[in-house]
């Protein structure tokens, strides 16, 4: 069974981290989709990854815990792994 949280898509084609929550009310999945190059405060510290959204706004925040995750998003975000 899903657990509460989310499931994070990064599709290196389109660049785009896409989001998807499970809807308890509904039974379905929600997507949120944002575009790579538009996220702000884009960090990847301490088994976390975390990222805001244009205006500043909270996107997400995920523990990342394998290493091959880890080399996508660096890879990804042209972070600093």
């Amino acid at each position: 069974e899903r657990g509460s949280s989310p499931d994070i898509l990064i599709d290196t084609q389109k660049r785009e981290l896409r989001i998807l929550t499970k809807n308890e009310m509904t039974n379905s999945l929600d997507e949120s989709i944002f575009k790579l190059d538009e996220l702000t405060a884009v960090s990847l510290k301490d088994g976390e990854f975390s990222a805001h959204d244009q205006n500043g706004e909270f996107v997400v925040s995920v523990p990342v815990r394998d290493r091959h995750t880890r080399k996508a998003l660096v890879a990804a975000l042209d972070l600093d792994g």
